[in-house]
């Protein structure tokens, strides 16, 4: 830019400023000259009228010295004349001299005398009088005698007085002369002090005016100096903008920063003043408009409002276009106009926009429709198929297991997994089909043809019978399975919404009867919808209300018929519902992360109702309770039991946890490490429900555990069922050859009894002995409790009373 708007406003101003100064200086000097000439011309003035004064003052002086010399003289020459004719005549003349003299005294008497004129002019009256009288004398003396000695003698005595009025007149001319002399050397020295004031004012005001000039122009350094700054910083921040910037006048592009030049092509060496508006826009905007007409519009509405702030496409030197964002602002003086345009691509923020909007619709893992798409475009169709009386499937189908997929190989590959499932749904979908995600592992489907249920039954068994492929992850073989629910428009429900709902009620009945099926919703699934929900909201209520309480089961040695110890089994009766089996809401505490706050409460009413017991004398009695593996991952579980046996001061060597298999199945290295923690409190740990499980029996060594415990599945149909005997014999024999002790739950006959004894197992637990008691019934139960390895079939016989 050759000239910014700040550089040229200072010079305006350094220009204004000093043709002030100059101005103010000639003024100054003028006014002190004009001042000084009218001084001495006045002061000249004074000097004549001084001078003039006293020049009169001397004439009249002279004049009265001649006409007292004529009047003397004329005296003389009268007393020496006898001829009366001449007398005459130079009597004449003495009265003339008078005459003279008196004029001549008034009108010096009339001048503007001085004190010391006034006593002259005095002193000249009396010694004037004093010759007149000396005069009168003469003359009446020679009037009369003519006596020449006499009258000479009279002369001699009137010579004095004249003499006297001699040096009184010479003295009123001196003073006349010095005071014409002092007037001419006052003027001057006035003059000169008036030329040496002029001097010294001119001198004054050069000065000032230098200093009013020196300050004007330290303000313009300073300025100047403040304009530098400000330019090298503005320029600066124009260089720095990350935006491009540009600066017209009129057509003319006079500047760009990097920024510009990068995002328009333009070379470091191309001349700025041959790039015009009409090169970096294309001749047609987006929306169909003429570029430079709009871009006109633009600048004239500049008039008005300032700066203008818009959207439009660009262009490079290179003939590439891409959207903008532009702020117009105009820089307007007397001399110049200046446009300054601010320009932000915009090509991100538009790609970065379109793919918000299409992650708003779409999910970026699999690339499918997500659930707000998916409930447009199901709303969509209940609108076109309520027209036609048309059906309409919703369905939403879940991976079995999936989380254990997770767990064991990693949320890479299970995104991995996800994806291959939604590649290969996707192909088996009709047109006016819709398959989306729904979030994790759940997918929905959208069926357009579903008239009949055959064919939607058909549908479904492909869409399971594609997903139950192998598949190959990482090296892994891998079989999965999974649960379809369905629900169908208008049977089930008239919106999308409740068609949601309801495909979610049948799939999970779908997981409830094992996985890998498809279920239809029917209107008794809502009733247990609603029973599951009013479990669920009901746990927190109820164990604050005390509604849940323990049972305890005991476990007898087979051996000597001792009790060893007893499971704690947890209760409910729910205020409407009434008694709800543990294995209807276990898995719903389970599923709300309930089952930490309810299994802590448990492990301490356990705890404390064992040391009650141990006080009461029964001092080898073990209490047993069911560690669930969710609450097994807790962090702060070993630091809640030691407060438990704290607190309860119950022996940890009588609390036992009982696991299940699947803790294998849940991250095997943490689990390891919490029954470590557990056990080094002392306490003791058992496997329950063993044989169940998908664990390897290469894994059962690593853990810590003290007892296996065989499920009753196992104790169903022996000794008739040689495979389950066969079973069991092998699980007590596992259990012997890894030093664990092994206890049978649900024994019910003598004879299941009998075969245990012949396995060497080492405690039994089932109704053969005893159902699960409430704590009074317990207490009472341990009392009348005779140790004897028979006693479980005297409880058979009905010799032994409970």
């Amino acid at each position: 830019m050759k000239h910014s708007f700040s550089e040229r406003r200072l010079a305006t101003q350094i220009k204004r400023l000093v043709g002030i100064g100059f101005v103010v200086l000639f003024v100054l000097l003028i006014t002190v000259v004009s001042i000084a000439l009218l001084y001495l011309k006045q002061s000249n003035k004074q000097l004549e009228q001084v001078v003039g004064s006293q020049n009169v003052k001397s004439a009249l002086a002279a004049a009265m010295d001649d006409a007292l010399n004529q009047r003397r003289n004329s005296l003389h020459i009268l007393l020496v004349m006898r001829d009366p004719f001449q007398r005459d005549e130079q009597w004449q003349r003495f009265n003339q001299a008078a005459s003279d003299y008196l004029v001549s005294r008034e009108m010096f008497g009339a001048q503007d005398l001085s004190p010391v004129e006034r006593d002259a002019l005095a002193k000249l009256d009396r010694l004037t009088l004093r010759a007149q009288s000396f005069q009168q004398r003469v003359l009446e003396l020679a009037r009369t005698d003519h006596d020449d000695e006499a009258i000479e003698e009279l002369f001699d005595r009137a010579r004095p007085a004249q003499e006297d009025v001699i040096r009184a007149i010479r003295f009123l001319n001196e003073l006349q002369r010095s005071g014409a002399a002092k007037a001419l050397r006052d003027t001057t020295q006035a003059n000169r002090d008036a030329l040496l004031a002029m001097l010294l004012i001119t001198a004054l005001a050069v000065t000032l005016s230098l200093l009013a000039a020196a300050l004007v122009m330290r303000r313009v350094n300073r300025q100047a100096l403040n304009l530098e700054a400000e330019k090298r910083k503005y320029q600066s921040l124009f260089d720095g903008n990350m935006d491009a910037a540009l600066v017209w006048e009129e057509k003319r592009l006079l500047a760009c920063n990097g920024a510009a030049r990068e995002l328009f092509g333009i070379p470091a060496d191309a001349p700025l003043g041959d790039i015009t508006m009409r090169q970096l826009a294309p001749q047609l905007q987006a929306d169909g408009r003429v570029s430079l007409a709009l871009y006109r519009e633009w600048l004239e509405e500049l008039e008005e409002k300032d700066p203008q702030r818009f959207e439009w496409e660009h262009c490079r030197l290179d003939g590439a276009t891409f959207p903008a964002e532009v702020m117009l602002s105009c820089v307007k003086t007397e001399e110049y106009r200046l446009l300054q345009m601010m320009v932000r691509d915009l090509s991100h923020r538009k790609e970065a926009e379109a793919r918000i909007q299409y992650l708003a619709q779409y999910d970026a893992l699999t690339d499918l429709p997500n659930q707000r798409l998916f409930r447009d475009r199901t709303d969509t169709l209940i609108t076109a198929a309520e027209r036609v009386g048309g059906k309409l499937a919703v369905g939403l189908l879940d991976l079995d297991h999936f989380k254990q997929i997770n767990d064991s190989l990693g949320h890479r590959q299970g995104d991995a997994l996800l994806r291959i499932v939604a590649e290969r749904l996707r192909p088996l979908l009709d047109r006016g089909d819709v398959l989306a995600r729904m979030g994790g592992d759940e997918f929905l489907l959208l069926l357009e043809d579903a008239d009949s249920l055959d064919h939607i039954g058909k549908r479904c068994d492909e869409l399971l019978g594609e997903v139950a492929k192998p598949v190959e992850l990482d090296g892994h073989q891998l079989e999965i399975t999974a649960s379809l629910g369905i629900s169908l428009y208008p049977h089930d429900a008239d919106n999308g919404e409740e068609l949601i709902k309801r495909a979610d009620i049948a799939m999970y009945r779908a997981k409830q009867t094992g996985g890998g099926n498809c279920r239809l919703f029917t209107e008794s699934m809502n009733a247990e919808v609603y029973r599951h929900l009013v479990i669920k909201n009901s746990l927190q209520r109820s164990l604050d209300a005390g509604h849940f309480f323990l049972t305890y089961q005991p476990k007898m040695a087979i051996g000597n018929g001792q009790l060893v110890g007893m499971e704690a089994l947890v209760r409910w009766r729910h205020d409407t519902l009434g008694a709800i089996s543990p294995t209807e809401f276990i898995p719903i505490a389970e599923e709300n992360n309930f089952i930490c706050e309810l299994s802590e409460w448990i492990f301490m009413s356990a705890a404390r109702q064992a040391k009650v017991w141990n006080d009461a004398g029964f001092v080898d009695l073990r209490i047993s309770v069911n560690l669930s593996v969710i609450q097994l991952h807790q962090p702060g579980l070993v630091k809640s039991i030691g407060e438990i046996l704290l607190l309860t001061q119950l022996p940890p060597h009588l609390l036992e946890f009982e696991i299940t298999e699947s803790v294998t199945l849940e991250g095997e290295d943490h689990a390891l490490d919490g029954l470590r923690d557990l056990k080094a409190l002392g306490v003791q740990l058992s496997i329950d429900d063993f044989g169940t499980g998908y664990s390897s029996l290469s894994y059962l060594k690593k853990y810590p555990v003290d007892t296996l415990k065989i499920d009753k599945s196992f104790m169903d149909d022996i000794p008739q069922d040689p495979e389950r005997c066969a079973l069991a014999r092998a699980i007590i024999q596992l259990a012997h050859s890894l030093g664990y002790e092994v206890v049978a739950e649900g024994v019910e006959t003598a004879e299941q009894l009998a075969f245990l004894r012949r396995e060497g197992c080492f405690a039994i637990q089932g109704f053969l002995l005893s159902p699960a008691l409430k704590e009074d019934e317990f207490g009472r139960f341990l009392a009348g409790y005779a140790p004897s390895p028979e006693y479980p079939l005297k409880v058979a016989q009905g010799e032994a009373i409970h």
